[in-house]
């Protein structure tokens, strides 16, 4: 028999799978600077919900919007590849010499 604490990791990997090619093909057309915006600000608001659930089934819903904006900021290795060679376009900045 599943314990609540099992329910709750479940809740959120299953989330995090599901939404994870949507999450793709919202940031191809969006643009992964919108796109990544949008997501660390409901993380960090999620984050902040969890301190305030009163009991399991509260803390799993949060879980699942958890997952959800997880599968949205840690996207395919395109994607960040393209994030982390958009930076400087000097070619002689230190920082363009490392990518």
């Amino acid at each position: 028999m599943p314990t609540r604490q099992s329910i709750i990791s479940l809740v959120f990997f299953v989330t995090y799978i599901v939404f994870q090619p949507p999450s793709t093909i919202i940031v191809r057309k969006i643009g992964p600077r919108i796109h990544l915006a949008i997501i660390t600000l409901f993380w960090g608001a999620c984050m902040i919900g969890m301190g305030f659930v009163k009991n399991w089934e509260q803390m799993a819903g949060m879980r699942v919007l958890l997952g959800f904006l997880e599968a949205g900021a840690f996207f395919d290795a395109p994607v960040l590849v393209l994030v982390s060679t958009t930076g400087p376009l000097d070619p002689a900045s230190p920082a363009r010499r490392i990518i």
